[in-house]
């Protein structure tokens, strides 16, 4: 080789150090004054070994190893390839541009073992390389084309040649958002996936070897160098993937919790799942969850202690910590600006990294397809799999074994999606007060301009609530007054008076039944465009309390959409509680944001859309506070009133008893028709369940005096009323040993003189259980029998008749 090619590599060498890519290019610069082709063509080197970087190991920590170069092998042959460049030298061998001769003229790389790191482990460590990339056939994968072995009796491979950059300097360079970033990460899961159908782990994704190739003008992911791949199911050939006591196969920034394990820990898909959380925590906000520095300064012990023990920081709550200098470039390289891109991390998108980063492997994604089909939800704006995890979750590992169902439970209950669908009970919930309505409308009335805010909560408290009140008619609509910081303050002071005692039994530590929130009301021009923002944080702060189980917005949505009405200025309450119990919430928060002389007051009342009645939040801040943090506050608030008031918001829990006798004295001494009754039930994707819903229909009339007829041998013509409707019930999810089955009941009653149609009603429910089919036969039970509170008493006939 010449001296003047010694050069020129001397010279790249020296500059793949230089981590600054500014310094790097004013090294080469002044190194190659006068010589601009030897410029040229060092800045097309160092171009290839950023974009190479699973080949090159760099001297970053992040890297397994130093890049190593051998240029004296340049232009030897080997086989029908010629060596034309030195790539750079990856965990196990120094990778070439070659040019492949025969029988097809092509650019190609060909990587051979390094010299010198021909142990037995190495050995083995390659062939399982060799053979796991030629068995993969995707497009999104580096695809291997020829395997030899050296006339010296090194295994060498050859493989698509990839010329792009790594995915998180491509996203960077080319200012893509974080949804243009997610679809690229969403083809690279899918990959993974397909790898890990066919047996084979990666062990060492991360930024470098998942490359960004442009074809036909676009961008195309590359996954590069299965350099210790291992078969999932069985040994892919005869030599077992080894590595010494105090050797960490993978780079310790990527790598899993189990990978940091010194031996006795078998690996599985989930290994990759944690190391794609990584890559995609980098690409959302420009770090990686562990610090890089942290990890360089460890010793080795330490550094495993951290990768396997240490929690990092929710992706919004990191980039939120960054220095000005550090986030202002982060969010340009994501075409947004800093507060828009914390918020667009924020909720979502922070649960399904977390949950790709959990440190114990059995609270993870199942799979890569897993991860991809929940960004895939949230680009498509449809509720996540995922919800934040919960607090229980951290104390998990202390709390002894018999109360880890329970916890479970817990857990799975607050991540479930929500009831669908719920008409408002006639007989169960007693009628509200009309103090309690009028007092709501007050807050409903319209304003024109900041002088004329609406009556602020104090028209919600309870001494308003027992004032007579005049029928509206008469009286016209109530004067709005603008209220003072001040008097918001000590008027919301008397939304929850202190608590009277009470001879009910205490249910304070019975779960909080279904909540939803909704918009938030905008009042003033400064708090224009902050009402769906507050409550999509307040919706977050919330959802972090496993005792809460939160509506999802998009069943919100579908329940506006039915009733067509729109959230946004939703101030009738009346419709709010219909809205409520069509999603099934129990209980609903609506609010407000005011603007008022740069301060922002935020109020929140919680209604029961079983009882009417209303408890209140309230916390105030400046125009210049995070939103995200002010909602954090009224999240609190929101969450202390309702320990303190639930039991007076909600109504008592109804036994079975007690809703037989409710029906009972609803019906009073009318006489019971025949009903003629068939409910079809339909259980997707379980195992046939005896017919519950209308067995326990059935009984309900029955125990309550009706005369049911048998559809499979009576005639419905000699029924008084038909009662038919269809069953639902299907796997919601499952956690642990733990399994959660969705069931909805619909149903409609007809006379059979008149054909007169006395009813509609549905009713979904949720239920947990160790067994599938005791799950979903006690949620098929629990959605009848509210039914059965709704509709016997509708079926009576009536003494005049």
């Amino acid at each position: 080789m010449s001296n003047k090619s010694l050069e020129l590599f001397d010279i790249f060498h020296r500059a793949a150090e230089i981590e600054s890519l500014t310094e790097q290019e004013r090294f080469i610069k002044q190194s190659c004054e006068g010589h601009p082709e030897v410029f040229s063509r060092i800045s097309a080197l160092l171009e290839a070994h950023r974009s190479a970087g699973g080949f090159l190991g760099g001297a970053d920590f992040s890297e397994t190893t130093t890049a190593q170069f051998d240029t004296a092998t340049l232009n030897t042959v080997i086989g029908p390839y010629q060596l034309i460049d030195v790539l750079g030298s990856g965990g196990m061998g120094i990778v070439y541009a070659a040019e492949q001769r025969g029988p097809l003229r092509r650019q190609v790389a060909l990587k051979v073992i390094k010299p010198g790191m021909d142990s037995r482990e190495v050995l083995a460590r390659f062939g399982t390389e060799r053979q796991a990339l030629a068995i993969m056939d995707h497009p999104n994968i580096a695809r291997v084309y020829d395997a030899g072995s050296t006339e010296s009796g090194h295994p060498y491979f050859v493989m698509e040649l990839v010329r792009g950059l790594r995915i998180t300097d491509y996203c960077d360079r080319h200012r893509l958002s974080v949804s243009e970033r997610l679809k690229l990460f969403i083809t690279v899961c899918r990959a993974v996936e397909h790898a890990h159908q066919r047996g084979i782990l990666h062990r060492d994704l991360k930024p470098s070897n998942v490359l960004i190739a442009q074809q036909d003008g676009g961008p195309v992911p590359k996954i590069i160098d299965f350099g210790v791949a291992k078969a999932i199911t069985e040994r892919i050939t005869d030599h077992t993937v080894l590595t010494q006591q105090t050797q960490l196969l993978g780079t310790p920034l990527y790598m899993s919790p189990e990978q940091a394990e010194l031996g006795g820990v078998e690996l599985d898909v989930r290994s990759d799942v944690y190391s794609l959380g990584v890559l995609l925590y980098e690409l959302l906000t420009g770090c990686t969850p562990i610090d890089k520095d942290r990890l360089a300064n460890a010793s080795f012990d330490e550094l495993r202690r951290i990768i396997r023990q240490d929690k990092p920081p929710l992706p919004s709550q990191k980039f939120k910590t960054l220095a000005p200098e550090l986030s202002r470039p982060i969010a340009d390289a994501r075409n947004t600006a800093e507060r828009q891109l914390r918020q667009s991390l924020q909720g979502d998108l922070d649960w399904v990294v977390m949950k790709a980063l959990a440190k114990d492997r059995t609270h993870r994604y199942e799979s890569a397809a897993a991860l991809a089909a929940d960004l895939q939800r949230y680009l498509d704006r449809q509720p996540v799999s995922v919800g934040p995890p919960s607090p229980l979750s951290r104390v998990r590992e202390i709390v002894r074994p018999t109360h880890v169902a329970l916890m479970a439970i817990v857990i799975l209950i607050a991540a479930l999606v929500p009831l669908l669908g719920q008409f408002p009970s006639n007989t169960s919930a007693p009628e509200p007060q009309n103090s309690e309505h009028s007092s709501v409308q007050e807050l409903s009335v319209p304003v024109t301009d900041q002088e004329q805010e609406i009556a602020d909560l104090s028209t919600l408290n309870d001494a308003a609530a027992e004032a007579p009140q005049e029928n509206e008619a008469e009286t016209g609509p109530v004067e709005p007054v603008r209220p003072t910081p001040a008097a918001v303050e000590q008027d919301s002071a008397q939304l929850n008076p202190p608590k009277e005692s009470t001879d009910v039994a205490d249910n304070s530590s019975a779960p909080i039944p279904p909540l939803a929130v909704f918009p938030f009301e905008e009042r003033g021009t400064g708090a224009k465009g902050y009402g769906s923002k507050i409550s999509d944080f307040l919706l977050a702060s919330l959802a972090v309390n496993p005792e809460l189980i939160i509506v999802e917005r998009a069943e919100l949505n579908k329940a506006l959409d039915e009733q067509k009405l729109t959230a946004a200025g939703l101030t009738n309450p009346d419709e709010a509680v219909q809205i409520g119990r069509l999603t099934g919430a129990k209980l609903i928060v609506l609010g407000s944001i005011l603007e008022l002389d740069s301060t922002l007051i935020l109020s929140a009342r919680i209604t029961s859309t079983e009882t009417s009645r209303i408890a209140g939040a309230k916390v105030r801040g400046k125009t210049t506070d995070d939103l995200a943090e002010l909602a954090d506050k009224l999240a609190e608030e929101v969450l202390a009133t309702l320990s303190e008031r639930a039991d007076q918001l909600l109504p008592k829990p109804v036994s079975r008893t007690d809703r037989l006798a409710a029906i009972v004295k609803a019906i009073g001494d009318r006489p019971r028709p025949k009903v003629w009754l068939q409910v079809k039930e339909e259980h997707v994707g379980q195992a046939t369940i005896d017919p519950a819903a209308e067995t326990e229909l059935a009984n309900l009339m029955e125990d309550a005096g009706f005369t049911v007829i048998d559809h499979q041998s009576g005639n419905r013509k000699h029924a008084d009323v038909i009662v038919e409707g269809e069953a639902f019930s299907e796997f919601a999810i499952r956690h642990q040993d733990l399994i959660s089955v969705k069931a909805r009941v619909e149903i409609k009653a007809v006379r059979t003189a008149t054909g007169e149609r006395i009813a509609t009603d549905r009713q979904t429910e949720i239920a947990v259980d160790v067994a599938e089919q005791v799950a979903g036969k006690t949620a098929l039970q629990n959605a009848a029998a509210e039914i059965a509170s709704r509709l016997l008493p509708k079926l009576v006939i009536s003494p005049a008749n």
